[in-house]
């Protein structure tokens, strides 16, 4: 029997722990973890996310699901438990922007403020977003939580990312 009941997963489970202990240490980055439906990747996050909050790292996660993927940004704002209130304080300003100004695309906009909370929320204390059932999830919140390859080493956060399939991504996990 491996770490936390895992049969032949210890190095799987080690080296998420390892890239917890490197987001506490200051350095994101994104985490893919690919693999056949049902074979225990979300199981598999779940331990290796076991000694975060121990070692000073907040997660947060959200998932994506077939009935939302059409509502742009939604699996991030699920991720941070950005509620309606965040929604119509910000993004009716931005959509009356776009809609007056012309030039303003609302959902980048929109993107750019739930980045900017991620910031902030990085600012208290390193952070890990978990996107899990990517096959549902929206393009934006894709693109957000992706983006965070760009903010490796200069930002507390990262972006573990969880499809179904073995073919919905890539292989590995690339930090």
């Amino acid at each position: 029997m491996g770490l936390d009941g895992f049969v032949g997963r210890d190095d799987e489970v080690g080296r998420l722990r390892g890239l917890v202990s490197e987001v506490a240490a200051g350095v994101g980055g994104v985490v893919w973890v690919v693999g056949e439906p049902g074979i225990g990747k979300s199981a598999l996050v779940d331990v290796g996310l076991g000694g975060a909050a121990a070692g000073g790292v907040r997660v947060f996660r959200g998932g994506g699901d077939e009935l939302t993927q059409s509502f742009a940004l939604r699996l991030m704002a699920d991720c941070l438990g950005v509620g309606w209130g965040w929604w119509m304080g910000s993004g009716w300003r931005l959509l009356i922007c776009w809609r007056v100004g012309g030039g303003v695309d609302p959902v980048r906009a929109a993107g750019e403020r739930l980045v900017g909370l991620v910031q902030r929320e990085c600012a208290d204390s390193p952070v890990v977003l978990v996107g899990d059932d990517l096959q549902w999830a929206d393009e934006a919140s894709l693109g957000c939580g992706l983006g965070w390859r760009r903010w490796r080493g200069r930002c507390r956060c990262c972006w573990w990312g969880v499809p179904a399939g073995a073919a919905a991504g890539g292989g590995g996990s690339g930090a």
